[in-house]
């Protein structure tokens, strides 16, 4: 049986990926919590998101701008590359 928070967190990873998707310029690469690796946008990606806990999709989601910083200090993710 798969828990609530399971699920949860799989659903916000969908929507975070399908999001992504979208990207309107630019590349970046993510990884995720399981070691998958995926380039969103156009071109060679300019650096690698690091997803290290799934608690950074909703806060990302909700407001990337003011949660990115947060997400970063509290170790949820992390940035390889320029």
């Amino acid at each position: 049986m798969v828990s609530r928070s399971s699920a949860l967190n799989h659903t916000y990873e969908r929507l975070f990926k399908a999001v992504l998707t979208r990207l309107p310029a630019g590349a970046l690469s993510v990884r995720y919590p399981d070691g998958s690796e995926a380039t969103y946008g156009r071109g060679a990606p300019y650096f690698t998101l690091v997803v290290r806990s799934p608690r950074a999709y909703p806060a990302l989601l909700r407001s990337p701008a003011l949660t990115f910083g947060e997400c970063y200090a509290r170790g949820d993710i992390d940035v390889e590359g320029s």
